[in-house]
């Protein structure tokens, strides 16, 4: 018999928690399972009410998913109180569905996806592959973080020494990772935390295409930016970099995505993206006690 509301009345194998979601385990390897705080490890896929997929941790969906595992927080406030309590019952390696209502998941009308009505039944095939307190999961993030980190040290070098050497570019490294390519050398001493100097710039990709300027044909206005080194928000690329610069100076910052916006980009600039500046130092005046 077909089964007409099926998040109010037990179908086939499933079982329904206190708050009305249907799950079923179809594959249990006995495995540790969750308790409230901790955190899950999972694959997943959601589906609508007639299997067709809008979301997958196995496939990449720029905005939706990374196409790896996911860690989800078994807490309420993170998620439908039907989903945590369905949840609790995988334990590590266990796999099989959990079914809901469309508007349980999405709470917020605008993250809910149009083709997702409010009644609408939603499918969630998952995959346990790991059980985390909190504590062994921050030691986790923490070391993946790290990997991370080190592997866009190791993509951004790469992507300066070959921009350097297609444009035939001689160009200094500091220790952060920074390179800087002085063209013009200026006078007086270098600039320092707390001088106060007018800017003129042209921020690009390593591609060429420009993103933001205030010199050449560019700029989207023609006055120098005034920076206080060290007072001033800015990227720390800049904050470290325009002290090679003396008064009068000019030449290029090479910026990695870590001393720029990093993952997270910043409108025309994309996530991870390595910078060029092309600076020159109009007017440099020394910090005063």
């Amino acid at each position: 018999m077909a089964c007409v509301a099926i998040l109010f009345t037990a179908c086939g194998d499933f079982k329904k928690t206190k708050s009305g979601a249907m799950y079923k385990v179809q594959t249990s390897k006995g495995g540790k399972k969750p308790k409230m705080g901790d955190v899950v490890q999972i694959h997943f896929m959601l589906k609508t009410s007639k299997d067709s997929i809008f979301q997958s941790s196995y496939k990449v969906v720029p905005g939706m998913s990374k196409g790896k595992p996911q860690y989800v927080p078994v807490k309420e406030g993170f998620m439908y109180r039907g989903l945590v309590e369905a949840f609790m019952e995988f334990g590590e390696g266990d796999s099989g569905t959990i079914k809901f209502i469309g508007d349980s998941l999405f709470s917020n009308p605008q993250s809910r996806p149009p083709f997702i009505k409010p009644k609408d039944v939603v499918k969630m095939s998952i995959k346990v592959i790991k059980v985390l307190s909190e504590e062994e999961y921050r030691k986790v993030a923490a070391a993946e973080s790290q990997k991370m980190q080190q592997e866009q040290i190791a993509k951004d070098e790469e992507v300066i020494q070959n921009y350097l050497k297609y444009n035939k570019l001689k160009a200094e490294k500091t220790a952060s990772g920074l390179y800087y390519v002085i063209e013009k050398e200026g006078k007086g001493e270098l600039a320092k935390a707390g001088d106060s100097l007018s800017v003129f710039y042209s921020g690009k990709l390593t591609s060429g295409e420009v993103f933001d300027a205030n010199m050449g044909k560019e700029a989207k206005g023609k006055d120098p930016l005034p920076v206080v080194i060290g007072k001033t928000s800015l990227i720390q690329g800049w904050t470290e970099g325009l002290t090679h610069f003396k008064n009068g100076g000019k030449g290029k910052l090479i910026v990695p995505s870590s001393l720029g916006y990093g993952p997270r980009g910043d409108g025309p600039i994309p996530p991870n993206s390595v910078l060029v500046f092309d600076i020159e130092v109009a007017h440099l005046t020394p910090y005063k006690k």
